[in-house]
């Protein structure tokens, strides 16, 4: 992902500098500038770039601007991080904090967002429970109800249709207790 400005230091601008990005790297761009003249936007559409955000902007919309140009570019998103690492990015309150996935207990559904509880705290993350479930790694994290996936090495007990993690405890529904049991490594 590129974020330029249209007027830059150096011997070309900002819209010839894309251009010539492009013919080796086929990587989302979105320009960030003051200019909204026509003659700027017809040379700015030539490099069919994926925005084009007019100064002054505000954190939104730079934010909606970059998730656009990543989904629309099969990007990963930037609320996880790559391959490479066991961690997530979330947003919370407009910082993005690390999450790494052996602290994740469990995901709750919660209307169209997800609570994602930790050992110490719980967010509220912008994502339906089916998106989390797609981006996490099947080998760790296990769907147990309609509205809860968990983090199966973080389990402490399992008991009468719920596991427990601590003191809190997730709801087993009858469908998902036959794949749990599955997972778990029974003595």
């Amino acid at each position: 992902m590129v974020l330029v400005d249209i007027v830059i230091k150096g011997n070309m601008d900002g819209v010839e500098m894309v251009s010539h990005l492009k013919k080796r790297n086929q990587v989302p761009v979105i320009f960030l500038t003051s200019l909204s003249d026509e003659e700027t936007l017809d040379r700015v559409l030539a490099t069919e770039p994926s925005g084009y955000i007019v100064k002054p902007f505000n954190e939104h919309t730079l934010v909606t601007n970059i998730e656009l140009a990543l989904y629309k570019n099969k990007q990963p998103s930037i609320a996880s991080t790559t391959n490479q690492s066991d961690a997530f990015f979330i947003k919370n309150k407009g910082e993005l904090i690390k999450i790494e996935q052996c602290n994740i207990l469990f995901f709750e559904a919660y209307d169209n967002y997800c609570n994602l509880y930790t050992d110490e705290k719980k967010y509220l993350i912008t994502h339906t429970l089916k998106s989390v479930e797609e981006k996490l790694p099947k080998t760790s994290f296990l769907k147990v109800h309609r509205s809860y996936i968990i983090n199966i090495s973080k389990i402490d007990s399992i008991h009468e249709g719920y596991v427990f993690f601590g003191r809190q405890k997730v709801p087993v529904s009858k469908s998902y207790r036959n794949i749990l049991m599955a997972q778990v490594n029974l003595l």
